[in-house]
């Protein structure tokens, strides 16, 4: 920036140097010249990291975000003392120097380091001021103790080349904790905060294994109320040399398998690498997931999910696809604050019932599609009295669907509802076959109606007709589907055709499944997706519909050539139940299958 400005100041001095006459426009490209360093001074103080300011507040808040029940937060110097406590959120439990004794509290616990092996005139002396000297021994025991208190450690540093110039409390981390988040901010101090891994975890009361993980966890709350937290205490133990980043999610769910919240993030923390594992080591990876507004007062279970990063979903022993870790209980509240909305509606539609916003942001659909969204209603009133409709309109002013059940499923009816509660009702609309063009949806109570959206409805061709391929199959399952026909060519990976009659309109939207099944009936391979890879879901089938399903499947790794027994058929995603045949089995048999060796 200084030699920007120096470069305008010689160029000024060598305007005055020129002839009178050139000079007379010299103010004007002084002027100028002036503005244009000013302007590139002022893009270097927002732009270059040199000149920046120190961006505390970024950092606090990255750290506050991430901060759980029982972590330890470590301040390197005097000097970010002030912006941790400006900028923090919430309250600060116990602040005092890492020497100190820190009492129990499930609130954030901050521990101040002073200047390592400085000297005694630091602070002027005052044993009390921020700038402290401390010896290195003595903060190697503080930090011992910390470790033996505390599983995680966030240490948040700027310019502690100043205040720890041996780099030893940096040393130590490294040498006893394990990295697993390391940001950088903005600014010339070079903040950084830091996650550190300090010691073992204790597993939790619910252990499972999936993939080359164990994984353990346990709930600490058994209530917590909308908008609440709940406080999830993980722990990772690889069971062989992980190869891949992982991550998991916490999943609240209902009683009707209903997902009302979701935590998601990479396995410890961001900074959290394959090669960071040890076999056979317990690792905490404590978690929080919080419990939305408008979520309904009731009993849920928390569940855990892992899976590879950008990759499957590891499974865990039994039919379930995630691990239930408890159950918890949501405990009514009200007058909340409303959470942003795609869109706001705030209007009152009957006595005592406002709808106060739609999370819905489709415009476009397919006939046979399922059209999700989420109605947030206000509770003027304890109980109103209302049943709210959503409809779907075509252009010529026919219904084309309506969904007219009671809110919840009667779970939790609005004659329960508190004056003030917030509440939020998933809505399901099955687009019909045959409907095309433009279509209206809108929300009806007492009377009232609010148009939502406005929607373009696509259709997709069709065949009635069978083609002349694969071998006859001839299996019907359930009312709503025959295979008629399956083709299929050994390779690696295997190609299936499976060919299905439509008996009719199904009001569910069913999942295809093919898996190849080795001798002890152990899955080798597997495929689920909706019909004709999601093209021709069953909600869109007509009857004497023919769909031609195109299906691949790759070997999972550890298994050999084959041959497998092929098995096919439909289950209900939400549920996970299956179509029966007429004998009563789940799945159609497509004879034996081999994979190619080539790939061995």
């Amino acid at each position: 920036m200084s030699r920007r400005l120096a470069v305008c100041a010689l160029l000024t001095a060598a305007l005055w140097a020129l002839p009178l006459q050139a000079r007379v426009a010299a103010p004007v490209l002084i002027a100028a010249l002036l503005l244009l360093g000013f302007a590139s001074a002022s893009a270097a103080y927002h732009t270059d990291d040199r000149v920046a300011p120190d961006d505390y507040r970024s950092a606090v808040s990255f750290l506050a975000e991430r901060w759980q029940p029982g972590d330890a937060i470590l301040i390197n110097a005097g000097y970010v003392y002030a912006p941790f406590v400006h900028y923090w959120p919430g309250t600060i439990a116990w602040r005092g120097r890492i020497t100190e004794d820190a009492p129990a509290s499930a609130g954030p616990i901050v521990y101040q380091l002073g200047t390592i092996d400085g000297p005694a005139s630091l602070g002027g002396g005052d044993p009390r001021a921020d700038f402290y000297p401390l010896r290195w021994p003595e903060a190697e025991a503080a930090l011992q103790r910390l470790a033996a208190r505390h599983p995680r450690l966030w240490l948040l540093r700027a310019y502690d080349t100043v205040t720890d110039p041996q780099g030893q409390v940096r040393a130590w981390l490294a040498a006893n904790g394990r990295l697993f988040a390391d940001v950088v901010f903005r600014g010339s101090s070079n903040i950084r905060v830091q996650g550190y891994i300090l010691g073992p975890a204790t597993p939790g009361a619910v252990r499972a294994a999936a993939g080359p993980v164990e994984l353990s966890g346990s709930l600490l709350e058994a209530a917590v109320p909308v908008g609440g937290v709940v406080q999830v205490p993980l722990a990772w133990r690889p069971l062989v040399a992980v190869s891949q980043p992982l991550r998991a999610y916490l999943a609240l769910v209902d009683p009707a398998g209903r997902l009302w919240a979701q935590q998601d993030q990479p396995a410890v923390g961001p900074a959290w690498t394959p090669a960071s594992w040890r076999v056979g080591v317990w690792t905490p990876d404590p978690r929080l997931l919080l419990v939305p507004a408008g979520t309904p007062p009731g009993r849920y279970s928390v569940e855990l999910g892992v899976y590879v990063a950008g990759g499957p979903a590891l499974e865990f022993p039994g039919p379930a696809p995630r691990l239930r870790l408890g159950s918890l209980v949501v405990e009514r509240a009200v007058n909340l604050p409303d959470p942003p909305y795609r869109l706001p509606v705030q209007r009152v539609l009957a006595p005592g019932l406002l709808l106060a916003g739609v999370n819905f942001g489709q415009f476009e659909a397919r006939e046979g599609e399922t059209l999700q969204l989420d109605l947030f209603w206000r509770a003027l009133q304890p109980a109103p009295v209302a049943t709210p409709v959503v409809r779907l309109w075509r252009t010529d002013g026919q219904l084309a669907a309506e969904d007219a059940r009671i809110p919840l499923e009667g779970r939790y009816p609005p004659s329960a509802w508190q004056a003030g509660e917030l509440l939020r009702e998933p809505r399901e609309l099955v687009v019909p076959p045959g409907t095309q063009g433009r279509a209206w949806l809108e929300v009806s109570a007492g009377g009232n109606a609010v148009l939502l959206a406005e929607l373009f409805i696509s259709g997709r061709q069709r065949r009635f007709d069978l083609p002349p391929i694969g071998q006859p199959v001839g299996a019907r399952l359930g009312e709503i589907a025959e295979l008629v026909a399956v083709a299929s060519d050994d390779g690696d990976p295997l190609r299936v055709t499976l060919i299905w009659r439509a008996l009719g309109t199904a009001p569910t939207s069913y999942t295809v499944f093919v898996q190849a099944l080795d001798r002890t009936g152990r899955l080798a391979a597997q495929y689920d997706a909706l019909p004709a890879g999601g093209d021709a879901p069953t909600t869109s089938w007509l009857p004497g519909e023919v769909i031609i399903d195109q299906v691949t499947l790759s070997r999972r790794a550890g298994s050999g050539p084959g041959p497998y027994h092929l098995i096919a058929g439909l289950y209900d995603g939400r549920s996970g139940e299956r179509l029966r045949l007429p004998d009563g089995s789940d799945a159609v048999s497509l004879g034996m299958v081999r994979f190619s060796a080539a790939s061995e």
